[in-house]
């Protein structure tokens, strides 16, 4: 007979059984203690990667791979960390690894590829990248990653015919029309078509007619459509085509002017006989250019733009210098600013030897209220982060680095900074004889400084050289007469000339040229060592 004694002891015993059996004998335990140490290397990986410590990082990962080999994801992290880390090759492995495992698993197949490609684009191996990513966009067609890193490719490596159709496939998948991006491959496909010795003047034409669609008039288009033109030796159109380039787009006159004026010449030649006794000098040339430009100019209404003015007044004064000093110097008073313009009318003033109109250049340009009145000024520059204020400081505001304080000349002046939050010594605003003497003066600079390297005066080279007709932008002008003169894509390179500054043309108030000061060859060592100390020199 069973006592309740016996039933609570026997019902203990089950119970102890039991809680025996699930801690060692339930089978899965062991996958979830697995999954348990996955998941914490994953942890870990993740805070070694976000602590910017790859080998870390990568020790963790290989330790999730060594106990669970039919999980892809950390085979991926791997490979990517590599990367990140700059081992392309055992990036590249893995990667070849997983793609060589499930072929048939178009999933992993897609995202292994465009991996690879990454791989390759890292490890400056464009041509193996552009393989890995088409490989991927036969297994997934609309993975639109791996078309924007083949249009980006097959840009670099002027492919532009392909990167056009790679993007038109990936505006389609994002639903939008066409863009400029695309309507510039396709204009840059049909130039690359003209050139070469097997030019194929139809397939350029329709490029042309393709990009048209997307955009119906762009400078570069009718570039490409002058250039066409010139192809099937027709330079009146070619002519017409880059008067409507000028038009639209008065401040590219000096890369347009060189193969308008060639185009010129053969229409003209063309209208005389076309006959080698017949030649036509620049001089005729860049009157009809001149003439053909200021009708079009005045009928559009565009001749009052600064650099509509500055590409007749260039133009004129290879045909008519006095006319030229007229315009130049009426530009130099509606515009001020235009830089080009003045250099321009004191360069034709000293050329006819005018005095009184040397004196009035002269004052333009240098006066204190002159145009390059701004390269006397500068600006403080911090040589361990680059920092500028047009305060003087001794410590670096940004870096906070010790007498690492340069002077920058040929800057305009900045405003000063916004006080920091604490309490810090006062700049200094002039020079030591002002600091004694408690002024805030400006400080200035010595000529002694200008004489020794510091100048930023400019010059405005001419577009045209008028005794050779060579051009900063010949390219365009040589292009054109190899159309005509059939010899292809050969080109004579350009003479030599000086060139503009850069933002003299582009803005009212010109920017000069960044130049590199002597500090950065003589004072390395100590700028190096002012920075490497400006924590334990910082207040």
């Amino acid at each position: 007979m069973i006592t309740p004694l016996t039933l609570a002891l026997s019902c203990v015993l089950a119970l102890v059984i039991g809680v025996l059996l699930g801690r060692f004998y339930v089978p899965a335990k062991r996958g979830l203690v697995r999954a348990a140490r996955q998941a914490e290397s994953y942890a870990r990986a993740l805070n070694h990667t976000l602590e910017d410590q790859p080998d870390d990082a990568v020790e963790a990962l290989r330790r999730v791979v060594a106990e669970d080999t039919d999980d892809l994801e950390p085979y991926f992290a791997l490979g990517a960390l590599f990367r990140r880390r700059g081992e392309w090759e055992r990036a590249v492995r893995v990667h070849q690894a997983i793609a060589m495992r499930d072929p048939k698993n178009k999933a992993i197949q897609g995202r292994a590829h465009f991996a690879l490609g990454r791989d390759f684009t890292c490890a400056g191996m464009p041509r193996r990248a552009t393989r890995a990513f088409e490989q991927c966009l036969v297994v997934d067609g609309k993975h639109q990653p791996a078309l924007r890193a083949l249009v980006a490719l097959y840009e670099e490596q002027g492919r532009y015919a392909e990167a056009a159709d790679a993007l038109a496939r990936l505006d389609k998948l994002r639903e939008q029309g066409p863009s400029a991006r695309g309507h510039h491959l396709l204009v840059a496909a049909a130039q690359s078509a003209l050139r070469g010795p097997a030019a194929d003047l139809d397939h350029a034409s329709r490029l042309l007619r393709d990009a048209r669609r997307g955009k119906a008039h762009s400078v570069h288009a009718l570039v490409a459509e002058a250039e066409l033109a010139a192809a099937h030796r027709d330079p009146d159109a070619a002519c017409e085509h880059l008067l409507d380039a000028v038009e639209m787009a008065p401040e590219l006159a000096a890369f347009l002017l060189p193969g308008l004026i060639e185009a010129q010449r053969q229409s003209m030649r063309r209208e005389r006989g076309d006959s080698a006794e017949l030649a036509v000098s620049d001089e005729a040339a860049v009157a009809g250019v001149a003439a053909k430009l200021a009708e079009r100019l005045a009928t559009s209404g565009r001749s009052d733009e600064p650099f509509a003015g500055m590409a007749l007044a260039e133009l004129r004064s290879h045909c008519d210098p006095e006319a030229a000093l007229a315009d130049y110097r009426d530009l130099a008073e509606r515009f001020p600013d235009l830089l080009p313009a003045q250099v321009a009318a004191a360069r034709m003033a000293l050329a006819a030897g005018d005095e009184g109109e040397i004196r009035d250049a002269l004052r333009r340009l240098s006066a204190a209220d002159g145009v390059l009145a701004w390269a006397m000024e500068g600006a403080w520059r911090c040589s361990g982060c680059g920092h500028r204020q047009d305060l003087f400081f001794w410590r670096c505001p940004a870096c906070r680095a010790w007498g690492s304080v340069r002077l920058e000349l040929g800057r305009e002046a900045l405003a000063p900074p916004p006080p920091p939050p604490w309490d810090e010594p006062a700049l200094v605003r002039g020079g030591v004889d002002a600091a004694l003497s408690g002024a805030a003066a400006r400080r200035t600079r010595a000529s002694a400084m200008v004489a020794a390297g510091a100048s930023a005066s400019h010059q405005a080279a001419p577009w045209i050289d008028a005794s050779s007709g060579s051009s900063r932008s010949a390219s365009l002008w040589s292009r054109v007469g190899a159309w005509f003169g059939g010899v292809g894509a050969s080109q004579a390179p350009a003479e030599p000339v000086a060139k503009a500054p850069a933002g003299a043309a582009a803005s009212p108030r010109p920017s000069p040229p960044a130049t590199v000061p002597a500090w950065r060859e003589d004072g390395a060592a100590a700028d190096a060592a002012a920075a490497d100390n400006a924590e334990q020199s910082s207040v």
